[in-house]
């Protein structure tokens, strides 16, 4: 494992959820899942958008319309957020997402992109497979 995929593996760690007894296991296809897309989004054929959700923030139970708002006035929430994430010409995305002031600097933020890029595993191999493919057929011509 290199230095880059360890850092990654221990952000993931310490941030990401997973089945209980299997953290480590979900800390490292994270990772995985991750630098694939930055070398997609090097490569120019993977990206990720972070737009505004249209639609209003809901508590799901847990909070009130009112502490929803003063969340959000506050400035302790901000969003709602979409994240998108695209390799080659596939797509996969998540809605309703709420950040903290930090909004995509939040560890959360990381941790959603990386799980969607996981979604997208086979599509970002074969898209960065098949750009690199035409690059040495380009330069071998």
């Amino acid at each position: 494992m290199n230095t880059d995929t360890y850092r990654a593996y221990k952000f993931f760690r310490e941030h990401a959820g997973g089945i209980i007894g299997r953290n480590a296991e979900t800390a490292l296809d994270l990772a995985r899942a991750e630098q694939l897309l930055d070398e997609a989004e090097d490569l120019g054929i993977g990206g990720t958008e972070w737009p505004y959700d249209e639609e209003p923030y809901e508590g799901f139970d847990v909070f009130t319309d009112e502490e929803i708002a003063t969340k959000f006035e506050s400035n302790e929430w901000t969003g709602p957020f979409g994240c998108i994430v695209r390799a080659g010409d596939e797509s996969t995305s998540l809605w309703g997402i709420v950040l903290s002031p930090k909004e995509i600097g939040d560890p959360y933020a990381r941790v959603v992109r990386a799980e969607l890029a996981s979604e997208l595993m086979d599509e970002l191999r074969q898209a960065i497979g098949d750009t690199l493919d035409y690059a040495e057929e380009v330069c071998s011509a």
